[in-house]
């Protein structure tokens, strides 16, 4: 099967004080341009919504050469890479006037919405086509841990706006709670390198969430969102530049 190529020109609102666009910008528009393949393909979410199925991203990871700037038109191409039980990975390209500046890959699961289970593709899609292409060696590693006390901490409780299709938080939401308890000096000196992003629960508008970070290393921070009794509701670590 041929990649889905869509263009996204990036607007002022899209982007940082540095006039680069964010993380949290640049995973919008994969999940734009994922959606509206998906869609193409007849398992998006106009087909999937009346039989109370959705899309629910599991594992992300994101290595960036270069951030697009306001006003840059970013080329996203991508396609579904392997189906395997309830598993779909699917990979992705950032380019800007043919440049490449960054390569992600990701893995969803297809849910019921009203038993909130994951469901066995085979049984709840009509085929599952895949493109023989992969853009990293290997699967996403697995997220570091902390591997001691945290040093910074963060709480929210999710607004209006912060909620998606299904009523819970918008997947992009959790990258920039995770990043928020940093020193300012963090996303305002230095570029999110690569990112590695594990999905573990869904929050839902009600709940209050707190948002730990720590540092390992010069350059790599670990992050976790937990509810009120301490229970993971995402895990990312980040190598910056």
């Amino acid at each position: 099967m041929d990649p889905w190529l869509e263009d996204f020109r990036l607007r002022i609102y899209e982007v940082g004080p540095d006039g680069l666009a964010t993380a949290t910008t640049i995973m919008n528009v994969f999940q734009e341009a994922a959606s509206h393949h998906a869609e193409s393909l007849d398992m998006g979410y106009p087909q999937l919504s009346p039989r109370s199925i959705g899309w629910a991203l599991t594992k992300f990871r994101l290595t960036m050469v270069r951030y697009p700037r306001y006003g840059e038109t970013v080329t996203i191409r991508t396609w579904p890479r392997a189906g395997k039980r309830i598993f779909a990975y699917r990979d992705v390209e950032f380019s800007v006037n043919g440049e490449r500046v960054g390569i992600g890959s990701s893995v969803w699961c297809l849910l019921d919405l009203q038993a909130r289970k994951a469901l066995s593709l085979a049984k709840a899609l009509d085929g599952f086509p895949c493109r023989d292409e992969r853009l990293f060696p290997d699967e996403i590693p697995s997220v570091p841990s902390c591997d001691g006390a945290w040093e910074w901490c963060w709480s929210a409780t999710p607004r209006f706006s912060e909620l998606d299709l299904n009523g819970h938080v918008n997947n992009s939401v959790y990258l920039g709670w995770a990043v928020e308890p940093l020193p300012r000096d963090y996303p305002l000196s230095r570029m999110p390198r690569e990112i590695l992003f594990a999905f573990k629960r869904e929050i839902s508008s009600d709940m209050e969430v707190f948002s730990r970070a720590s540092r390992m290393g010069d350059n790599l921070t670990v992050h976790s969102l937990e509810d009120r009794d301490g229970g993971e509701l995402a895990k990312v670590s980040i190598k910056w530049l």
